[in-house]
């Protein structure tokens, strides 16, 4: 069955939207950011904690105050080679810093696991006073889904949101994702940034089960050829399931894919049309996408391996975007080896890091040869990358530095650039009646990338919008393979969540360079807003985050007119900003008073 692009409406499950219904101010607030959990008060109740506003505290061992502890991730393999390495780890700001919010701002998490027992108490210890009402200044959680895009317009003028209009059907989900890289092929860009993907789904045509495809049937056959040769062996991901559930591996021959009989043939077998095990029955069965398989990963050691990395969208409108200077490594738990007799283990393939599954398989402990790595910093990861031998270690950390960490910013800025247009057209959807009622709003990205040894450059193999917003345990005492070394902390400055501690000491000199470059440039109150909240951002960077956007590439084809001023003054004030960090490396901060600093 051929399946056109005005029906993709379909694959995307999409509901008719209805309004909430709106009987009193409580319902209605319950209605915009979830209903919080109903608490009956109990006797001899816990007063609350200070820094709390009629909130009861749901954890109890939250109560207890903990040290906590801000370790830095491994420093460069020699003092030399530290001295002289590239952009962006010669940055002097690497520590978490113990900045505090500087006047009295409230926040609101969603009810997960992750916000609620790791970024509201992090929020509460910067200062923040958590509420359950709609007077936030912070919201964080996940990304707004269509039918309750009205919540941008119920939040409070000028709060900061953790979500986009649009950015998980753009690029965050899997038929998303698949279908931006499509739309990058089919308008001629160079798309190596991720590998062919395309999307199934079971669908019922006057009352007989039919397999479809998006875009057409015969537009796929003549797809392959010219994107994957064939035989090729691609990954199957059902499009509701997370946490590589569901996930599994087929291999398309060129005779399953010589005509339309065989290709249904082919998917009927590889795309079921509905989960064998009922606990694992979702929404809208029978979709699926399938990816191209990275048959030659990078090794580590001999084990397969993908990096999730941290990318922060502070603003869409002038597009500013940074990154975490590290990743962190996902390792499975057997040897790789790519072969027809390997391809159902899906703990080689598949299942990265020691999941449930994989533990009742495994043979021999401990799981790993090697010191598991925290991030792409650690010793262990450049040891086992390229070489066992500790001599090449400098080798391995200069190549990461000047080949491979540049080459993975690129491949994971291609899909944002593309997206952006699209996002764009989400807000003044979104916005279009309410041109004064603006907040700013921000998404933290979870990329994960895997790197072709075939073709030698990074892939993409999703982006995740809803990822965890937590690294390790709520005890810091409890060992991880990952953990959370201010990174949390620093992008929560970066979007302003603290209200810019730091501001006072240079605000005067940034008002005297914002009047001089907006009477030269003519840019109005609103883009001269933009450009100050931008400049406020940079000089928040702390614990690895960096400016990725504007300024490490060159503007893509769809800037604005504030995009060339954003680039323009941030280039202009390069050296003035750089200043400011640098003043700012040995400063400390006390009490309430986060503005007044000294400087030792």
């Amino acid at each position: 069955t051929l399946w056109g692009a005005a029906t993709v409406h379909v694959l995307r499950g999409e509901t008719t939207r209805s309004a909430p219904q709106r009987q009193g101010e409580d319902e209605r607030r319950d209605h915009v950011l979830g209903k919080p959990a109903a608490s009956t008060k109990k006797k001899n109740e816990a007063p609350p904690l200070s820094g709390e506003r009629k909130v009861k505290e749901s954890f109890p061992h939250h109560r207890k105050k903990r040290r906590r502890t801000k370790r830095t991730p491994t420093a460069a393999p020699t003092r030399a080679l530290a001295a002289g390495t590239v952009f962006p780890f010669s940055r002097r700001r690497r520590k978490a810093t113990t900045w505090k919010a500087t006047t009295q701002l409230y926040f609101r998490v969603a009810p997960r696991k992750d916000l609620e027992n790791f970024v509201a108490p992090l929020l509460r210890s910067l200062g923040l006073v958590e509420t359950r009402g709609m007077d936030w200044d912070l919201y964080v959680g996940l990304q707004f889904k269509p039918e309750r895009e009205h919540n941008y317009l119920l939040a409070p003028e000028g709060a900061l949101i953790s979500s986009m209009p649009g950015l998980k059907e753009t690029l965050g989900d899997k038929e998303a994702f698949a279908r931006l890289w499509r739309i990058c092929v089919d308008d001629g860009g160079l798309c190596e940034w991720t590998v062919p993907s395309y999307n199934f789904a079971h669908k019922v045509y006057n009352d007989t089960p039919s397999l479809a495809v998006e875009g057409g049937a015969l537009e796929l056959l003549e797809h392959l050829p010219r994107h994957s040769p064939l035989p090729s062996t691609w990954i199957v991901k059902p499009q509701r399931r997370y946490l590589s559930l569901g996930m599994h591996l087929a291999t398309l021959t060129k005779d399953s894919a010589s005509s339309l009989a065989n290709l249904a043939r082919w998917a009927s077998v590889e795309v079921p049309a509905a989960e064998t095990k009922r606990k694992h029955h979702t929404e809208q069965p029978g979709e699926f996408t399938i990816q191209r398989y990275v048959e030659r990963p990078a090794l580590l050691g001999r084990r397969k391996f993908d990096l999730r990395l941290w990318v922060l969208i502070a603003s869409l409108d002038p597009l500013s975007i940074f990154i975490l200077d590290v990743a962190f490594p996902k390792v499975s738990v057997q040897d790789y080896r790519f072969a027809a007799d390997t391809l159902q283990e899906k703990c080689m393939h598949i299942l990265m890091m020691v999941s449930e599954f994989c533990t009742r398989h495994v043979q021999s402990f401990p799981v790993y040869p090697f010191a598991y790595p925290a991030t792409t910093l650690s010793r262990s990861f450049q040891l086992n990358l390229f070489n066992d031998s500790a001599s090449e270690l400098n080798n391995t950390w200069l190549r990461w530095q000047t080949e491979l960490w540049p080459a993975l910013e690129r491949t994971v800025l291609a899909p944002l650039l593309l997206a952006v247009p699209e996002l764009r057209r989400h807000e003044q959807r979104v916005f279009q009646n309410f041109t004064t009622k603006r907040q700013h709003r921000f998404a933290l990205l979870s990329p994960d990338a895997v790197y072709d040894a075939d073709a030698n450059r990074w892939r993409l193999e999703e982006i995740n919008t809803n990822g965890l917003f937590q690294l390790g345990a709520d005890d810091p005492d409890q060992k991880t393979f990952h953990r959370d070394d201010g990174y949390t902390e620093g992008w929560l400055h970066v979007v302003g969540a603290t209200g810019f501690p730091l501001r006072p000491s240079y605000q005067s000199r940034l008002d005297a360079r914002l009047d001089d470059f907006c009477r030269r440039s003519s840019c109005d109150d609103q883009a001269r807003q933009a450009l100050e909240r931008s400049f406020h951002q940079s000089a928040h960077v702390s614990a690895g985050w960096y400016r990725l956007y504007p300024g490490r590439f060159p503007l893509s084809e769809v800037s604005t007119d504030l995009d060339h001023l954003h680039h323009a003054f941030l280039a202009e004030n390069a050296a003035f900003l750089a200043s400011l960090v640098d003043d700012d490396v040995d400063e400390t901060t006390t009490g309430a008073g986060a503005g007044a600093t000294t400087t030792s």
